[in-house]
């Protein structure tokens, strides 16, 4: 059976939001604590790739948060943006898919990533990623580690973007799971005060089960 692990990026600036967006709290819960509950109800391993040590630090010492189990990666300190993140966390050994997301996806459901995984589970297959009207969702998707020299060659090419990554990719190698827009607001992220500020006063989502998916290059 192919193992999986949770990566949770989590080595940003957070410049647009003004302040560390992981510990802002979204309906009385910090960002980062709420996804790293999504790996824990789920079981999987958890991953948390941090930008170096010492913000690790300030991250450990935020309240309401367990970290025992929780395993820590550093940032690619040579590339800048979440890549960093995403190459850290493929570099992880030990599991044969990652899934991979940011730390402010406080609507994402659990119920999402597990499907995610089972349509990843593919010898053909080199990750799978969600597929919304508005676009696809490269950090909320889940990649297969073998895909770690592909994604490193796509750096050292002078790549640092994770969606034009999955976009060189052969088409085979790329199953999207595409979702009405209706259901894409599970992925609704939060860059700025005003974004945590709408989610928060939004009525709550309920699970959907109004996904489609398919293998195919995001036109």
């Amino acid at each position: 059976m192919s193992s999986i692990a949770f990566a949770i990026l989590a080595g940003g600036q957070s410049s647009r939001f003004r302040s560390d967006k992981r510990i802002a709290r979204f309906r009385g819960r910090p960002l980062l604590g709420i996804m790293m509950d999504k790996a824990k109800s789920l079981g999987w391993p958890l991953i948390l790739s941090v930008r170096d040590q010492s913000q690790m630090a300030t991250l450990e010492s935020m309240d309401g948060i367990s970290w025992p189990g929780v395993r820590t990666v550093l940032d690619r300190p040579e590339v800048e943006g979440p890549i960093a993140g995403l190459m850290a966390s493929l570099a992880t050994v030990g599991h044969d898919y990652v899934f991979v997301t940011s730390s402010d996806l406080p609507l994402l459901e659990t119920g999402t990533i597990q499907r995610l995984f089972r349509m990843a589970s593919d010898p053909l297959a080199a990750l799978c990623v969600p597929r919304t009207p508005r676009g696809i969702e490269p950090l909320a998707s889940v990649y297969s580690c073998e895909c770690a020299s592909e994604l490193e060659l796509f750096v050292r090419n002078g790549g640092r973007s994770p969606e034009k990554f999955i976009h060189s990719l052969p088409p085979h190698r790329v199953r999207f799971c595409d979702f009405t827009l209706e259901d894409s607001r599970q992925f609704a992220n939060i860059n700025t005060p005003a974004d945590l500020e709408a989610l928060t006063i939004s009525p709550p989502t309920t699970p959907s089960s109004t996904v489609h998916a398919r293998t195919a290059h995001a036109g």
